[in-house]
């Protein structure tokens, strides 16, 4: 059997700093005029992006019984200083992750419901799941937030399949094993 090395073949790292780069450019044009100026309060011009996915386990405890999955973070970033900030915005974004990943929340709700709130959680929302793809952003307002963590979902998936369009898997007519 050959054993993988645990990553997703066609979701890489490099994809996920491009996507959340992308999304801050939309976001935060370098004039403050981005499309979205009018609408994200004008203090608040920084954020942090977490992108969480699916790792398989491959130790070759796991390959008796099967796969088994793991959280891995895939990529993340931040806009604006750092030290100017007003609050941790990467630990928020990464606790609103961890609320997605553990199913604590989900995409309609507002946020993570009171009694599935445990210490150092945030309460605040701005998180997606997009087949199996968790990202969270903090930083603006939460409805903008989940705005830019599924723009950074939708990107990611999209790349991913044009990656697996323009692969030598697809191109040599591979159907079944990647």
């Amino acid at each position: 059997m050959t054993h993988s090395s645990g990553n997703p073949k066609f979701l890489t790292r490099k994809m996920g700093e491009k996507a959340i780069e992308a999304v801050f450019a939309l976001l935060f044009s370098s004039n403050g005029e981005g499309p979205f100026g009018e609408l994200i309060q004008p203090k608040r011009r920084d954020m942090a992006i977490v992108i969480l996915y699916p790792q398989m386990d491959t130790t070759e405890a796991a390959f008796p019984g099967g796969y088994s999955l793991q959280c891995g973070l895939l990529a993340s970033g931040h806009f604006g200083n750092v030290g100017d900030w007003e609050h941790d915005y990467v630990a928020i974004a990464l606790s609103k992750a961890s609320q997605h990943w553990d199913a604590r929340r989900s995409d309609d709700s507002g946020g993570t419901p009171a009694h599935l709130l445990f210490e150092g959680d945030t309460p605040y929302w701005g998180s997606v799941n997009r087949q199996d793809i968790i990202v969270a952003a903090s930083g603006i307002q939460p409805w903008f937030d989940r705005l830019a963590a599924g723009m950074v979902a939708d990107l990611l998936i999209a790349m991913a399949h044009d990656a697996w369009e323009n692969s030598d898997d697809k191109k040599n007519g591979v159907s079944f094993l990647t």
